[in-house]
């Protein structure tokens, strides 16, 4: 049986979750090989005679930290990714707990989502600005928008949206006003003092956000932004999601 199971692993080591699969059965394999044998030495020995036994015993132990031994240093040494055999997938086992083939890649997005709010946060506090306070001024900074397209946009409900526009109007940085084309409409533009907060936060995000990702080197760094970019460009940013809105 664990030969059978070596040669499986040998053609399914590059499929991480088989060969996961498969080492775990290789160790319960192992772990069963162990009563059945030191069985058939007391069986030949005789019962009662423990010396025979224990030679059998001690063979598992050794055989067990060698094992390990020889892991070890398989995973530190240039034969990983060249073998398509036990080394290669001892290393998918370690990949699999460090995340590195997406088992928990809704978590790194989740803290790098942190992250980058996190930044954007201070940012927005040098501003005197919350951060939502901040979005909504980069969003009408260049033109006037409909209050309903905004609040869409912006993931919000008309309620939340218009409790933020009231703060943020009380410090004369946006205002209201109908739209020429059809006075139902409520169109939201920022005041020439909003323009200038706007222009100036949104220069000072777009030259620091990138901060995030200093501890990178240069290539991944433009992997980084390559993906970002696809990810922005793919992404349909003004229609609402199915999402529960946010609020302010």
């Amino acid at each position: 049986m664990t030969v059978a199971i070596l040669g499986t692993i040998t053609l399914w080591a590059t499929h991480s979750v088989v060969a996961v699969v498969l080492v775990v059965l290789l160790c319960a394999a192992g772990f069963a090989d162990n009563p059945i044998v030191v069985g058939e030495v007391v069986r030949i020995a005789g019962a009662g005679r423990s010396l025979p036994m224990a030679p059998a015993t001690s063979a598992f132990q050794v055989g067990i930290a060698t094992g390990s031994w020889l892991g070890g240093i398989a995973l530190t040494s240039s034969l990983v990714g060249t073998t398509p055999t036990s080394a290669a997938t001892s290393r998918l086992i370690v990949r699999h707990r460090t995340g590195e083939v997406g088992v928990d890649y809704g978590d790194k997005l989740f803290w790098l989502s942190v992250v980058i709010q996190r930044k954007y946060a201070q940012i927005c506090a040098e501003f005197d600005l919350t951060p939502s306070q901040a979005t909504l001024l980069c969003a009408v900074r260049d033109e006037p928008r409909q209050m309903a397209d905004l609040a869409a946009s912006l993931g919000m409900t008309k309620n939340a949206l218009s409790q933020l526009v009231d703060r943020t109007a009380r410090r004369e940085l946006v205002g209201r006003a109908s739209s020429a084309q059809d006075r139902r409409v409520v169109m939201l533009s920022v005041t020439p003092t909003g323009k200038v907060l706007a222009d100036a936060l949104y220069a000072e995000v777009a030259k620091r956000l990138p901060e995030i990702a200093r501890n990178l080197d240069a290539d991944d760094q433009r992997d980084f932004e390559r993906v970002a970019t696809t990810i922005v460009d793919t992404s349909d940013l003004s229609a609402p999601t199915p999402d529960q809105p946010t609020t302010p």
